[in-house]
Parts: structure tokens; sequence; C-alpha cells
């Protein structure tokens, strides 16, 4: 049997990261545009080939209190379902 040649693991490449966030958030900022880019690592979009220069997600509504780490993961939730629902 002919063996199948091994396919490089789809990877997503994000050059930079703009994220807006309301007012008060100026020291958590860096925080969670790290564990943004950390979650989008670890549970990537669905595999396909693209250059996109830019990806725009609509406003996120969060609970008042929310945690950096939940503003991340809903973040990344978003990028990901814009990505793997297709771009306009």
């Amino acid at each position: 049997m002919a063996d199948t040649p091994a396919r490089a693991a789809p990877t997503l490449h994000v050059a930079s990261l703009a994220i807006a966030l309301p007012a008060g958030f100026e020291r958590r900022a860096a925080r969670i545009g790290r564990l943004t880019a950390e979650q989008l690592a670890a549970h990537p979009p669905a595999p396909r080939s693209a250059t996109l220069p830019l990806v725009q997600v609509p406003p996120l509504t969060l609970r008042r209190g929310a945690s950096d780490q939940s503003i991340a993961a809903a973040l990344a939730a978003a990028i990901r379902g814009r990505l793997d629902g297709g771009l306009p």
C-alpha cells in the first residue's frame, strides 16, 4: 500500500488584532488580546486557503463584570464564526 503524503496542519496567521473595548478597559486590553489569540490557536477555524486583509465581527454584548478569559473566548468564537461562516 502506498504511503499517503503528510499534509501540513492548517495555520491561522494574524498580522494584527484590533479590538475596540469600552472605556475603563485600557489596562485589560493587552491581556484580552493575548487571550483571544490563544483561544484562536487552541480552537482554529475550519481549514481553508485564504488571504484576508480584514475580518470584522459585529459588536458583542457581554455580561457586566465578565472576566478577561470569557471576553477573549467570546471574541475568538465570533472571529471563528465569521471565518467558518464565510465572508462577504
